[in-house]
């Protein structure tokens, strides 16, 4: 069985669309939004001097480049400031981390938030987590997520594929098990709206 591509979309979510409206962190009342950072001074100074929207490491004055980063002409997105302007790059389970790549804010001189991160990968603005006391496992969540809009296109792509050959070959106890199989991915994955959860479960039904 063949799958085919979504239709391109050629919408682009900003940076600043995504999270440009929200409070200002450690003050907003959102614990997921306050997650305190501990950074040095050194590498805090570091922060600073990357210029605002879009700047790295590769902008620094010589004196202010890590060792390593001068040995190496590669990854170049590591201590780089999101654009606002611009999508956001993958949102990794390192992203409270500005050495593992480009997840400054583009203007305050601090990461990206938990908030807006989920925000960034797709998730709604008042997702809950089940914990807010351990940064990693949060991070690590929203990281492995598979984007909450590349989902609900992966499903519509693949049950539209699937419907008519499981129709023909009326196979209706198989049917089930897959596309039930395939709900229960999803949904425990919690990237896909109730609505497409809904869909799937709906096709499984054996007709009259």
């Amino acid at each position: 069985m063949e799958i085919p591509f979504a239709e391109k979309n050629i919408r682009r979510k900003t940076v600043k669309e995504a999270i440009g409206s929200l409070p200002k962190a450690g003050q907003s009342e959102d614990p997921v939004h306050d997650m305190p950072e501990n950074r040095t001074s050194k590498v805090l100074e570091i922060i600073r001097r990357i210029p605002r929207d879009g700047g790295s490491h590769r902008d620094l004055p010589e004196e202010f480049q890590l060792e390593c980063h001068k040995r190496c002409t590669g990854f170049k997105d590591v201590y780089g400031r999101m654009a606002w302007n611009e999508v956001a790059p993958t949102i990794t389970s390192g992203r409270f981390n500005p050495s593992k790549g480009r997840f400054l804010h583009p203007e305050e001189n601090r990461a990206i938030t938990m908030r807006e991160a989920t925000l960034l990968q797709g998730f709604p603005r008042r997702y809950k987590f089940p914990t807010t006391d351990n940064k990693s496992a949060v991070a690590l969540m929203i990281g492995n997520a598979l984007p909450a809009k590349r989902a609900e296109f992966l499903t519509k792509s693949s049950v539209a594929a699937a419907k008519p050959l499981f129709a023909a070959a009326k196979c209706w106890q198989a049917c089930n098990e897959i596309l039930v199989e395939f709900s229960f991915y999803f949904q425990s994955s919690m990237f896909v709206s109730k609505e497409y959860i809904s869909f799937l479960y709906g096709l499984s039904v054996m007709p009259d």
